[in-house]
Protein backbone atom coordinates (compact mmCIF):
# COMPACT_ATOMS: atom_id res chain seq x y z
CA UNK A 1 0.00 0.00 0.00
CA UNK A 2 2.80 2.20 0.56
CA UNK A 3 4.13 1.98 -3.05
CA UNK A 4 0.41 2.98 -4.45
CA UNK A 5 0.02 5.49 -6.13
CA UNK A 6 -3.25 6.69 -8.33
CA UNK A 7 -2.33 6.94 -12.54
CA UNK A 8 -4.56 10.06 -12.31
CA UNK A 9 -4.92 11.72 -16.13
CA UNK A 10 -3.10 8.14 -17.28
CA UNK A 11 -5.81 5.79 -16.23
CA UNK A 12 -7.82 3.43 -19.03
CA UNK A 13 -10.51 2.39 -16.58
CA UNK A 14 -11.18 6.00 -14.35
CA UNK A 15 -12.78 5.04 -10.78
CA UNK A 16 -14.99 8.16 -11.57
CA UNK A 17 -17.02 6.97 -14.48
CA UNK A 18 -19.41 3.81 -14.83
CA UNK A 19 -19.99 3.65 -10.77
CA UNK A 20 -22.39 5.26 -8.54
CA UNK A 21 -20.49 7.95 -6.25
CA UNK A 22 -21.79 8.21 -2.68
CA UNK A 23 -20.86 11.22 -1.16
CA UNK A 24 -21.02 11.46 2.78
CA UNK A 25 -22.55 13.82 4.98
CA UNK A 26 -19.91 16.06 6.41
CA UNK A 27 -18.38 16.08 2.70
CA UNK A 28 -21.73 17.14 1.23
CA UNK A 29 -22.07 20.14 3.74
CA UNK A 30 -18.70 21.39 3.04
CA UNK A 31 -19.33 21.00 -0.53
CA UNK A 32 -22.90 23.24 -0.25
CA UNK A 33 -20.74 26.02 1.95
CA UNK A 34 -18.55 26.57 -1.09
CA UNK A 35 -18.81 29.93 -2.74
CA UNK A 36 -18.60 31.53 -6.49
CA UNK A 37 -18.47 29.49 -9.37
CA UNK A 38 -16.99 26.73 -8.22
CA UNK A 39 -19.20 26.69 -5.59
CA UNK A 40 -22.30 26.45 -7.79
CA UNK A 41 -21.01 23.49 -9.61
CA UNK A 42 -20.88 21.73 -6.46
CA UNK A 43 -24.34 22.46 -5.54
CA UNK A 44 -25.40 21.55 -9.13
CA UNK A 45 -22.77 18.07 -8.83
CA UNK A 46 -24.58 17.11 -5.99
CA UNK A 47 -27.88 14.81 -5.28
CA UNK A 48 -30.60 13.76 -2.22
CA UNK A 49 -32.31 11.44 -2.42
CA UNK A 50 -33.64 11.24 0.74
CA UNK A 51 -31.53 8.80 2.13
CA UNK A 52 -28.33 10.28 1.64
CA UNK A 53 -26.16 12.00 -0.74
CA UNK A 54 -24.45 10.98 -3.91
CA UNK A 55 -22.85 12.97 -7.25
CA UNK A 56 -25.05 13.25 -10.54
CA UNK A 57 -23.38 11.19 -13.37
CA UNK A 58 -23.49 12.69 -16.82
CA UNK A 59 -24.66 10.95 -19.89
CA UNK A 60 -21.31 8.85 -20.02
CA UNK A 61 -21.84 8.10 -16.41
CA UNK A 62 -19.08 10.49 -16.03
CA UNK A 63 -18.35 11.73 -12.69
CA UNK A 64 -19.57 15.91 -13.04
CA UNK A 65 -15.79 16.63 -11.96
CA UNK A 66 -13.86 14.80 -14.44
CA UNK A 67 -13.00 16.93 -16.71
CA UNK A 68 -11.56 15.71 -20.27
CA UNK A 69 -7.73 15.41 -19.28
CA UNK A 70 -9.01 12.63 -16.67
CA UNK A 71 -8.02 14.41 -13.20
CA UNK A 72 -10.54 15.51 -10.87
CA UNK A 73 -11.76 19.60 -10.47
CA UNK A 74 -12.45 19.36 -6.66
CA UNK A 75 -8.98 18.38 -6.38
CA UNK A 76 -7.46 20.77 -8.45
CA UNK A 77 -9.43 23.38 -6.94
CA UNK A 78 -9.44 22.67 -3.47
CA UNK A 79 -6.87 20.24 -2.87
CA UNK A 80 -7.23 16.20 -1.79
CA UNK A 81 -8.09 16.94 1.58
CA UNK A 82 -11.48 18.27 -0.17
CA UNK A 83 -12.63 14.89 -1.28
CA UNK A 84 -15.40 13.01 0.02
CA UNK A 85 -14.92 10.18 2.03
CA UNK A 86 -15.26 7.31 -0.58
CA UNK A 87 -12.65 9.14 -3.10
CA UNK A 88 -10.26 9.31 -0.60
CA UNK A 89 -10.67 6.00 0.31
CA UNK A 90 -10.32 4.02 -3.04
CA UNK A 91 -9.27 1.68 -3.93
CA UNK A 92 -8.35 0.58 -0.55
CA UNK A 93 -10.90 -1.99 1.33
CA UNK A 94 -11.59 -2.43 4.84
CA UNK A 95 -12.21 -5.94 6.91
CA UNK A 96 -13.48 -4.59 10.04
CA UNK A 97 -13.05 -7.67 12.29
CA UNK A 98 -12.77 -7.39 16.77
CA UNK A 99 -9.43 -7.65 17.15
CA UNK A 100 -8.51 -5.01 14.50
CA UNK A 101 -9.34 -3.69 11.08
CA UNK A 102 -7.81 -4.77 8.11
CA UNK A 103 -6.75 -2.85 4.55
CA UNK A 104 -5.57 -2.94 1.41
CA UNK A 105 -5.71 -2.73 -2.21
CA UNK A 106 -8.77 -3.55 -4.36
CA UNK A 107 -7.61 -5.27 -7.82
CA UNK A 108 -10.79 -3.55 -9.50
CA UNK A 109 -8.36 -0.34 -9.87
CA UNK A 110 -5.99 -0.71 -12.88
CA UNK A 111 -3.06 0.84 -10.80
CA UNK A 112 -3.67 -1.10 -7.92
CA UNK A 113 -3.41 -4.68 -10.18
CA UNK A 114 -1.06 -3.88 -11.97
CA UNK A 115 1.08 -3.31 -8.72
CA UNK A 116 -0.13 -6.71 -7.20
CA UNK A 117 0.63 -8.88 -10.18
CA UNK A 118 3.88 -7.23 -11.00
CA UNK A 119 5.24 -8.30 -7.37
CA UNK A 120 7.80 -10.54 -7.10
CA UNK A 121 8.38 -10.95 -3.40
CA UNK A 122 5.95 -12.84 -1.45
CA UNK A 123 3.07 -10.84 0.42
CA UNK A 124 3.98 -9.80 3.53
CA UNK A 125 1.72 -8.16 6.53
CA UNK A 126 2.44 -4.93 8.19
CA UNK A 127 0.94 -4.19 11.22
CA UNK A 128 0.17 -0.67 12.73
CA UNK A 129 -1.12 0.48 16.01
CA UNK A 130 -2.98 3.49 16.46
CA UNK A 131 -4.30 5.36 19.62
CA UNK A 132 -7.87 4.89 21.01
CA UNK A 133 -9.30 2.16 22.94
CA UNK A 134 -10.82 -1.16 20.79
CA UNK A 135 -14.37 -1.50 21.55
CA UNK A 136 -15.21 -4.34 23.56
CA UNK A 137 -16.17 -7.63 21.87
CA UNK A 138 -17.81 -11.30 23.42
CA UNK A 139 -15.16 -14.08 24.59
CA UNK A 140 -16.84 -16.51 22.26
CA UNK A 141 -16.90 -13.67 19.13
CA UNK A 142 -12.89 -13.19 19.97
CA UNK A 143 -11.90 -17.09 19.84
CA UNK A 144 -13.75 -17.57 16.95
CA UNK A 145 -12.16 -14.94 14.88
CA UNK A 146 -8.77 -16.10 16.22
CA UNK A 147 -8.77 -19.25 14.98
CA UNK A 148 -10.23 -17.74 11.69
CA UNK A 149 -6.95 -16.13 11.26
CA UNK A 150 -4.88 -18.74 12.54
CA UNK A 151 -6.24 -20.60 9.83
CA UNK A 152 -5.71 -18.12 7.08
CA UNK A 153 -2.18 -17.53 8.28
CA UNK A 154 -1.39 -21.23 7.57
CA UNK A 155 -3.44 -20.60 4.16
CA UNK A 156 -1.27 -17.57 3.24
CA UNK A 157 1.73 -19.85 3.91
CA UNK A 158 0.79 -22.32 1.80
CA UNK A 159 -0.29 -20.00 -1.00
CA UNK A 160 3.24 -18.38 -0.37
CA UNK A 161 5.18 -21.63 -0.76
CA UNK A 162 7.55 -21.98 -4.07
CA UNK A 163 8.49 -25.28 -3.04
CA UNK A 164 5.23 -26.17 -4.92
CA UNK A 165 3.38 -25.18 -8.11
CA UNK A 166 0.77 -22.78 -8.09
CA UNK A 167 -2.29 -26.11 -9.52
CA UNK A 168 -0.72 -27.99 -6.59
CA UNK A 169 -1.05 -24.82 -3.89
CA UNK A 170 -4.40 -24.44 -4.92
CA UNK A 171 -5.61 -27.94 -4.72
CA UNK A 172 -3.70 -28.35 -1.20
CA UNK A 173 -6.01 -25.57 -0.07
CA UNK A 174 -9.60 -26.80 -1.59
CA UNK A 175 -10.46 -29.83 -3.53
CA UNK A 176 -13.84 -27.31 -5.29
CA UNK A 177 -11.83 -26.84 -8.05
CA UNK A 178 -13.05 -24.35 -11.24
CA UNK A 179 -15.25 -26.51 -13.16
CA UNK A 180 -16.75 -25.72 -16.55
CA UNK A 181 -19.93 -26.41 -15.20
CA UNK A 182 -19.11 -23.31 -12.53
CA UNK A 183 -17.66 -21.08 -15.36
CA UNK A 184 -20.88 -21.81 -16.91
CA UNK A 185 -22.60 -20.54 -13.99
CA UNK A 186 -20.67 -17.38 -13.64
CA UNK A 187 -22.75 -16.09 -17.07
CA UNK A 188 -26.02 -15.72 -15.04
CA UNK A 189 -24.43 -13.36 -12.82
CA UNK A 190 -24.83 -9.58 -13.24
CA UNK A 191 -22.68 -8.38 -15.42
CA UNK A 192 -20.63 -4.45 -15.90
CA UNK A 193 -18.48 -4.34 -18.68
CA UNK A 194 -20.17 -6.03 -21.87
CA UNK A 195 -16.89 -7.37 -23.14
CA UNK A 196 -16.77 -9.56 -19.69
CA UNK A 197 -19.58 -12.25 -21.20
CA UNK A 198 -17.53 -12.77 -24.31
CA UNK A 199 -14.17 -13.91 -22.18
CA UNK A 200 -16.37 -16.06 -20.19
CA UNK A 201 -17.55 -17.48 -23.07
CA UNK A 202 -14.00 -18.25 -24.66
CA UNK A 203 -12.85 -19.49 -21.80
CA UNK A 204 -15.95 -21.96 -21.60
CA UNK A 205 -15.00 -23.27 -25.18
CA UNK A 206 -11.00 -23.53 -24.63
CA UNK A 207 -11.77 -25.31 -20.70
CA UNK A 208 -10.48 -28.37 -21.77
CA UNK A 209 -7.10 -26.87 -23.42
CA UNK A 210 -5.79 -24.22 -20.71
CA UNK A 211 -2.28 -25.01 -19.30
CA UNK A 212 -0.42 -23.12 -16.35
CA UNK A 213 2.11 -21.09 -18.18
CA UNK A 214 5.51 -20.70 -16.38
CA UNK A 215 4.91 -16.87 -16.75
CA UNK A 216 1.78 -17.23 -14.46
CA UNK A 217 3.77 -18.88 -11.37
CA UNK A 218 3.99 -15.82 -9.40
CA UNK A 219 1.61 -13.34 -10.69
CA UNK A 220 -0.93 -16.10 -9.71
CA UNK A 221 0.29 -16.71 -5.99
CA UNK A 222 -0.10 -12.89 -5.74
CA UNK A 223 -3.54 -13.18 -6.33
CA UNK A 224 -4.21 -16.03 -4.43
CA UNK A 225 -2.80 -14.08 -1.59
CA UNK A 226 -4.21 -11.10 -2.05
CA UNK A 227 -7.46 -13.08 -2.20
CA UNK A 228 -7.28 -15.17 0.85
CA UNK A 229 -6.24 -11.81 2.57
CA UNK A 230 -9.36 -10.39 1.68
CA UNK A 231 -11.99 -12.88 2.17
CA UNK A 232 -11.22 -16.00 3.85
CA UNK A 233 -11.26 -13.18 7.32
CA UNK A 234 -14.96 -12.37 7.14
CA UNK A 235 -15.54 -16.01 7.81
CA UNK A 236 -15.19 -14.95 11.11
CA UNK A 237 -18.07 -12.76 10.47
CA UNK A 238 -20.51 -15.38 8.36
CA UNK A 239 -18.97 -18.98 9.20
CA UNK A 240 -18.20 -19.20 5.07
CA UNK A 241 -14.70 -20.72 5.79
CA UNK A 242 -14.59 -23.82 3.23
CA UNK A 243 -16.52 -21.80 1.02
CA UNK A 244 -14.39 -18.84 1.11
CA UNK A 245 -11.08 -20.33 0.32
CA UNK A 246 -12.97 -22.22 -2.90
CA UNK A 247 -13.87 -19.01 -3.52
CA UNK A 248 -10.26 -17.74 -3.54
CA UNK A 249 -9.11 -20.80 -5.64
CA UNK A 250 -11.47 -20.92 -7.74
CA UNK A 251 -11.16 -17.52 -8.82
CA UNK A 252 -7.47 -16.82 -8.76
CA UNK A 253 -7.47 -19.74 -12.05
CA UNK A 254 -10.65 -17.39 -13.22
CA UNK A 255 -8.20 -15.18 -13.42
CA UNK A 256 -5.60 -16.58 -15.46
CA UNK A 257 -8.03 -18.43 -17.57
CA UNK A 258 -9.33 -15.19 -18.79
CA UNK A 259 -5.67 -13.43 -18.85
CA UNK A 260 -5.16 -16.29 -21.78
CA UNK A 261 -8.40 -15.40 -22.98
CA UNK A 262 -6.50 -12.27 -23.63
CA UNK A 263 -3.55 -13.53 -25.65
CA UNK A 264 -2.34 -16.99 -25.91
CA UNK A 265 0.82 -16.03 -24.19
CA UNK A 266 -0.20 -13.60 -21.56
CA UNK A 267 2.30 -11.54 -19.45
CA UNK A 268 1.90 -8.87 -16.47
CA UNK A 269 -0.01 -6.79 -18.28
CA UNK A 270 -2.97 -9.22 -19.58
CA UNK A 271 -2.55 -10.60 -15.90
CA UNK A 272 -3.28 -7.19 -14.29
CA UNK A 273 -6.19 -6.36 -16.68
CA UNK A 274 -7.75 -9.76 -16.20
CA UNK A 275 -7.56 -9.33 -12.29
CA UNK A 276 -9.05 -5.74 -13.28
CA UNK A 277 -11.97 -7.51 -14.66
CA UNK A 278 -12.65 -9.98 -12.24
CA UNK A 279 -12.81 -7.61 -9.50
CA UNK A 280 -15.09 -5.33 -10.79
CA UNK A 281 -17.45 -7.88 -12.07
CA UNK A 282 -17.80 -10.00 -9.11
CA UNK A 283 -15.65 -8.25 -6.04
CA UNK A 284 -17.10 -5.24 -6.58
CA UNK A 285 -20.73 -6.78 -6.94
CA UNK A 286 -22.29 -7.36 -3.53
CA UNK A 287 -25.15 -9.50 -5.16
CA UNK A 288 -22.89 -11.59 -7.19
CA UNK A 289 -20.64 -12.08 -4.00
CA UNK A 290 -23.32 -13.60 -2.15
CA UNK A 291 -24.43 -15.39 -4.96
CA UNK A 292 -21.07 -17.35 -5.40
CA UNK A 293 -20.88 -17.90 -1.92
CA UNK A 294 -24.41 -19.41 -1.56
CA UNK A 295 -23.24 -21.77 -4.86
CA UNK A 296 -20.38 -22.79 -2.44
CA UNK A 297 -22.62 -23.98 0.54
Amino acid sequence: MKEFECLAGNCRHTCCKGWEIDVDADSAQRYLSYSGDFGGRMQNALHYDGNGWSFHLDGEERCPLLNRSGLCDLILEKGKDALCQICRDHPRFYTFLNSRTETGLGLVCEAASLQTVSRVLPMALERFDFPGEAEEADEEDLLREAEVLRIRDMALETASDRTHTVRERLHMLSREGLTKEKLEKLLQLEVLDSAWPQLLYKAICGYDGFRWLPQMEVPAEQVLCYLIFRHVAEAANDGLLEERMAFCTQCTELVFRIACCLTPEPGIPEFAEAARMFSGEIEYSDVNMETLLEAEE
